[in-house]
């Protein structure tokens, strides 16, 4: 790569980090907001829903010490996002349902903002991730929603320290 790219390269990050949103008094960290996609009717067929997920992410924020944010908060840049991608599907057995699910569970704590394209010199969008991760899982209907929780708000702590640079995989 040219000497020049880099260097855009560089003030771009330094840019969005500039732009980045800051802590409020006394948090942790800047506030956080939780969004994520919505329900299919197969994740319904389970029992599985993105806003008890939501809940969860929220509570375990709230107790870390974590401002919440909104949605209006990311879009100005006032606060992070924490994006949440969940996925699950009934486990099918002899044309009937076994009461098992597979799915999978992901979130992502970033930021974005607006930069030039070091290149072509056009607008454009950005994301800074902090923190993103992801699982697999098969769990019975029963227990799928209770199971990922716990394993979404384990992960809160996780990305907080991410976003503090103090987390090594």
């Amino acid at each position: 790569m040219s000497r020049g790219f880099l260097t855009a390269l560089s003030l771009a990050l330094a840019m969005v980090l500039s732009t980045a949103p800051k802590a409020q008094d006394g948090s942790v960290m800047p506030p956080v907001a939780v969004l994520g996609e919505s329900d299919t009717p197969a994740m319904e067929q389970c029992r599985f829903s993105h806003q008890s997920a939501q809940l969860a992410l929220l509570e375990e924020l709230r107790a870390q010490g974590v401002s919440l944010g909104t949605e209006e908060m990311v879009l100005a840049r006032e606060a992070l996002l924490l994006f949440l991608r969940l996925e699950a599907q009934p486990i099918p057995v002899d044309g009937g349902t076994s009461g098992f699910c597979r799915g999978s569970a992901r979130i992502d704590l970033l930021t974005f903002d607006r930069v030039t394209d070091p290149v072509s010199q056009q607008p454009r969008m950005t994301q800074l991730v902090f923190y993103n991760t992801g699982f697999s899982f098969i769990f019975s209907a029963e227990e799928i929603q209770s199971r990922v929780n716990s394993e979404l708000r384990g992960q809160v702590s996780v990305a907080i320290a991410a976003y503090h640079g103090t987390y090594r995989p």
